[in-house]
């Protein structure tokens, strides 16, 4: 919520900024000849311009500040899950505080990406299934493995 406030403080400065010069461009009020009145003219068209493009970069570098947050959150919150990841039987699965399995089993190789992925269970007890990589795992009563499948 700071950052759109900037933005608004931002726009209000330099609103203010155009008006003082649009203000100091009426030659009546002034005194001014026609020539400078139209040379402070095109000076306010100019900083207009400049105002608009600043507020892009702005809006621009706001985004960007957003997306590198919320990238670094992520970050964040992949390590905190891994802590609480143990590799077993060929697959990983989630544990809590006091050594009680909760969850799982993830994918070994969607871990090695970055990403937490839970197996899909397969036609046999034991046996998972990751859908992104196509990969069959065998995990329990019938062993330990990894397969590929070809669909």
């Amino acid at each position: 919520m700071g950052d759109r406030s900037t933005t608004q403080e931002e726009e209000m400065s330099g609103a203010v900024v155009i008006e003082l010069v649009r203000g100091s461009a009426n030659p009546v009020k002034n005194g001014r000849s026609e020539s400078e009145t139209k040379g402070l003219a095109d000076l306010v068209d100019r900083l207009r311009s400049k105002v608009c493009s600043l507020q892009m970069t702005v809006a621009e570098l706001q985004s960007e500040n957003h997306d590198l947050k919320r990238q670094l959150m992520t970050v964040r919150d992949l390590r905190t899950a891994r802590k609480q990841l143990r590799y077993e039987q060929s697959v990983y699965w989630k544990y809590d505080e006091s050594g009680n399995r909760v969850g799982g089993p993830f994918c070994p190789n969607c871990l090695d990406e970055d990403h937490i992925r839970p197996l899909m269970p397969g036609a046999a007890n034991g046996l998972y299934r990751c859908e992104h990589h196509k990969a069959l795992f065998a995990s329990g009563p019938i062993g330990a493995g990894v397969w590929a499948v070809g669909v």
